[in-house]
């Protein structure tokens, strides 16, 4: 399973339908100010956007003459100068998907590199976590702080991104992210998560206790599908609840198993306690 389609296993189902569904808007507003996102659990898809830079590697720092890539705080319509002289301006973009398409706004760019920035609004200071998706290299800097590991380097985990930790101070928090084609698809999906969540980690195996790859896990709560997970190779999966409800005490898990030579599905329920994950 490519890391685009694994997108598919960690959005809620509000998000899934747009997360197929393709396509970004550029535009211009009266208010120049960054897009601030509420941490809750949601894809940001507001951004403002700034490129192509020309580049063999992620080293150059190209916005030096703003401040650097640690200290920016950029507005709508600023602009910087490239080495070869182009001038280029932040520009404003929401995307219609999950996913953040930079090729689709900057053409087909080999061997270059792209910055976004956002404001991600907290109502208090917390320790939470963020998933990246994306196919090449790339940094992210929080408040001034570049992150580590980098999105590029933290290993997947049942075939998905993991979760990586943030600290988030109340109120607004700048998040820069800078982004190499090396792809393709030059794109990326950026979803933090709220500080309240459970992460619930599942193997599926078949009656002689082998692993079973590629099982449907489907989650209900009252009786109607909320999400799903689908196993990796080695019959593991992970799922992440969020927002956390305080009065939701259970769930129930179906695991859909495509047996050889049936033609039917088996299907294995479990009830399982949610708690929030505390620090």
């Amino acid at each position: 399973m490519s890391r685009f389609l694994s997108a598919t296993t960690i959005l809620g189902p509000c998000l899934l339908a747009s997360a197929l569904a393709g396509g970004v808007a550029t535009s211009q507003t009266a208010d120049r100010e960054a897009p601030a996102h509420n941490v809750d659990g949601s894809v940001v898809q507001d951004w403002l956007v700034l490129g192509p830079f020309p580049s063999q590697g992620m080293e150059t720092d190209f916005l030096a003459s703003l401040g650097g890539e640690a200290n920016l705080r950029p507005k709508e319509g600023e602009s910087v100068t490239t080495a070869d002289g182009r001038r280029l301006s932040w520009t404003r973009l929401r995307s219609k998907s999950a996913w953040v398409n930079l090729g689709q706004i900057f053409g087909i760019q080999n061997r270059s590199v792209a910055y976004a920035y956002c404001q991600l609004e907290s109502d208090q200071s917390r320790e939470t976590t963020f998933r990246f998706l994306n196919n090449s290299p790339a940094s992210i800097w929080l408040d001034g702080t570049k992150l580590t590991p980098t999105p590029t380097d933290a290993p997947a985990r049942f075939g998905v991104p993991p979760v990586l930790p943030i600290k988030l101070r109340e109120g607004r928090n700048s998040c820069l992210v800078k982004l190499k084609n090396e792809a393709v698809d030059w794109q990326f999906l950026f979803q933090p998560l709220p500080g309240e969540q459970a992460t619930v980690e599942f193997k599926v195996t078949d009656p002689d206790e082998k692993a079973v790859a590629d099982a449907l896990i489907q989650f209900y709560e009252q009786g109607e599908v909320m999400w799903r997970v689908t196993t990796d190779a080695s019959g593991q999966a992970e799922a992440c609840r969020y927002p956390l409800a305080k009065s939701l005490t259970s769930f129930s898990a179906a695991a859909l198993l495509a047996l050889p030579g049936s033609v039917s599905a088996i299907s294995r329920r479990r009830e399982a306690r949610l708690e929030p994950r505390r620090e």
